[in-house]
Formats: C-alpha cells, structure tokens, sequence
C-alpha cells in the first residue's frame, strides 16, 4: 500500500491562496446580491430601487440647473459614492439587507438642495420628480415603520435622512451662489445681526418742536 496522494502534485501555497481568495469573493458576491435584492423578495426590491432611482434622477436634473454644475456634479458624485460604501459597511458587518440607507440619505440631501436650490423655481421636469421622490420616499419610510420594527430599519432611516440634509448643508456652504437660497441658514443669523446693529446705532430722530398757529 502506498500512502494517500503519493505521486501526485501537492497544492503549493500560492494555489491555497487563490483558492481562498476565489471562494472568498464567491461569497462576498453572494452576499452582496442578497444585499441588493433584500434576499430575493421582488416587492421590496422593486420599491427600493424606484424610490432611488427618483431621487437619483432628480440630483442629475438640478445638477443641470446649477450654475457650477460641474463642480456640484463631482461633489454629488462623492456624496452618492460615499452613502452606498456606507451602506455596504454596515450591511456586511452587521448581516443586514437592502439599499434603504442610501436612498434615504440622498432624500434628506434632495431636500436640502431643493429648499436651498436658487433663486428661480425649480423648472420642469425637476420639480415633478422631486414632488413625486418626496411623496413616495416619505409614504416607503411610512410604511416601513408601521411594517418593521422601530429599531434598526426606521432608526436607520431617520438617521440616513439628517446625514443627507447635513450633506445638502454642506454642499449648497460651499457650492452653492451666494445670489441663491443656498445661503439661506449660514447667512440668516449675520444678516439679523447685521440689521439689529444698524437699527441700534442708527442716529435718533431729532424732534422738532412746533409752534402753534393761533
């Protein structure tokens, strides 16, 4: 008899290595599909998707709008990038499922860059998408938290929607035209303060006395 495997080539170390790494994104890819099919249940993953593809596509209309839509097309870009590796981090670290984190957080920065957008209105098709982004991402975090436990979906939702408005704040701070609404809350407290001490050091009226006429 002779010994198991005798005469035959044993696997080196770089071939373990890449066995391991292929079984690894195997399964990291399996993992991420679960992910962005909320674990195969179409109805989730059908709203889900539509609702982000609204908010998406109204931060691509009002980039267009914007004055320095290239330099607010890279910044929005980051913003996107940076929620969805948010996501991703806390849907393989804590086992959970879905993409609700991003698209809430660009719902919250939608919110933002449309209150604090420019002087003009908001002109078609931008302003029927961004109606219709915030009455059914509001009616899908609705529905969430009558459907689901408050902690962690709701939680997470309501904490994604201030992140994003922090990021609109942020965003219209620094790109936004200083002739707009984008400076509406940096700008309201100095503007008061501004006014209150003219109206402080303005000179008194000088009273002039009368005489009267008989």
């Amino acid at each position: 008899l002779s010994p198991r495997g005798k005469g035959q080539a044993q696997p080196t170390l770089p071939r373990l290595a890449w066995v391991q790494l292929l079984l690894l994104t195997t399964s990291s890819m399996s993992t991420l599909v679960n992910i962005l099919t909320y674990d195969g249940s179409v109805s989730d993953s059908i709203l889900n998707w539509f609702v982000l593809f609204l908010n998406l596509a109204y931060l691509a209309l009002a980039t267009r709008l914007c004055e320095r839509s290239r330099a607010v097309g890279i910044f929005t870009l980051v913003v996107i990038a940076a929620f969805v590796a948010l996501q991703l981090g806390l849907c393989f670290d804590q086992g959970c499922v879905g993409i609700s984190v991003v698209w809430c957080a660009l719902f919250g920065f939608s919110i933002i860059d449309a209150f604090c957008f420019q002087s003009q209105r908001l002109r078609f098709p931008a302003d029927v998408v961004f109606l219709a982004s915030v009455v059914l991402s509001l009616g899908t975090i609705l529905y969430y938290g009558i459907t689901e436990d408050l902690w962690p979906t709701s939680t997470a939702h309501f904490i994604s929607v201030f992140l994003g408005a922090g990021v609109g704040l942020l965003k219209n701070r620094l790109l936004g035209p200083r002739h707009s609404r984008a400076w509406c809350y940096w700008d309201s407290y100095d503007r008061f303060q501004q006014l209150n001490e003219e109206n402080t050091t303005a000179p008194a009226p000088v009273s002039v006395p009368t005489v009267a006429v008989v």
